[in-house]
């Protein structure tokens, strides 16, 4: 577009299972502290651990410095 803002960049990332779905959706709202993504996930904490890694792997989310996760 004219500002040169690409539209797919704003698409959240396709998760892999519910739990990705649910912590995924929590950051689409705008949701990105880990305390927040965890109490909002309802997901136990080694499940939420296991599944921040898996997004973080897979390239859908990354580290956005002092406890806070951003979408990829």
């Amino acid at each position: 577009n004219a500002l040169g803002i690409d539209d797919k960049a704003t698409e959240m990332p396709q998760p892999s299972t519910e739990a990705e779905a649910i912590i995924l959706e929590l950051m689409n709202t705008g949701v990105v502290d880990i305390d927040q993504l965890l109490a909002g996930s309802g997901l136990g904490q080694t499940m939420f651990n296991q599944t921040l890694t898996m997004l973080e792997i897979g390239g859908k989310i990354r580290a956005g410095g002092n406890g806070t996760w951003i979408l990829s």
